[in-house]
């Protein structure tokens, strides 16, 4: 086989793709009441990754919609999305 899923680079992005998607989806399932976009931030991670802003905005949103989800779980948030973002960059 030759390509994307010989390297090992190929599989890191595949997993945080994938891992992006499954967040995303749990997030939609769990809290009907927002609208909480599924497909949306992996493409911008596939997309438009090389701009380097657009992800760490993802992750920032990402990080709010978590926090989101857990005031409506009724628990204490503590997902930060400041500390999510300088994680991720």
């Amino acid at each position: 086989m030759t390509g994307i899923q010989d390297s090992q680079g190929g599989s890191i992005i595949y997993l945080s793709l994938r891992l992006d998607y499954k967040i995303h989806r749990e997030l939609a399932d769990f809290d009907r009441r927002t609208s909480a976009p599924v497909a949306g931030p992996m493409l911008v991670l596939l997309l438009l990754g090389w701009t380097v802003i657009a992800p760490l905005v993802g992750y920032y949103n990402t990080g709010n919609r978590i926090k989101n989800a857990q005031r409506a779980a009724g628990v204490e948030p503590t997902c930060s999305a400041a500390v999510g973002l300088l994680l991720a960059s």
